[in-house]
């Protein structure tokens, strides 16, 4: 059995602490990393994420599938922060947990486990698959540089035109930028 199988992706235990835990003369930049509170959710569920689906860790299929949608909603929110500064933060963060997890739980072949039960339509699974493999790669600086500029990130065949039209264009140039 999983030892956080009743933890909840969004961390909420933690945040909450983090929230009722300090003095008032703490600096709330110590809290949340001079990361908005929301941004720092979305980061806690991928931590969870590369906890709870981590190789070895059993996993249901409904398990393995709801961790799967709440990696994708996570990495979905962060792209689409509105302010730029938490965009870019919460992404050069994710960019961090992927390179630190390339081996583990955010390798391309454990991230597809359970994508077979998780409820997406074709273009939402071909937008989690492609999602995880663009940010795995651009967050490892050889494999970047190695496949990096094989990708598609514009145009009609894109992986990403079922992200918004902004959020789709913040992205690439995140990515063209790394």
């Amino acid at each position: 059995m999983s030892k956080n199988k009743n933890r909840n992706p969004y961390g909420q235990e933690d945040v909450a602490e983090a929230v009722v835990a300090p003095t008032v003369s703490e600096d709330l930049n110590q809290i949340y990393g001079g990361r908005s509170p929301m941004i720092n959710a979305h980061l806690q569920v991928v931590r969870n994420y590369c906890e709870a689906m981590a190789p070895g860790v059993p996993q249901t299929d409904t398990e393995g599938a709801n961790w799967n949608m709440s990696l994708f909603n996570a990495i979905l929110s962060i792209i689409s922060a509105e302010d730029v500064q938490d965009f870019s933060e919460g992404m050069d963060e994710l960019f961090m947990i992927f390179a630190s997890n390339s081996r583990g739980a955010l390798q391309l072949t454990y991230t597809q486990r359970f994508i077979d039960k998780m409820m997406l339509n074709e273009e939402q699974l071909n937008l989690y698959t492609s999602l995880l493999h663009i940010i795995g790669t651009f967050a490892d600086q050889k494999s970047k540089h190695l496949y990096g500029q094989h990708f598609r990130l514009e145009g009609e065949h894109s992986p990403l035109n079922a992200l918004p039209a902004e959020s789709r264009e913040r992205l690439v140039y995140y990515l063209n930028r790394q």
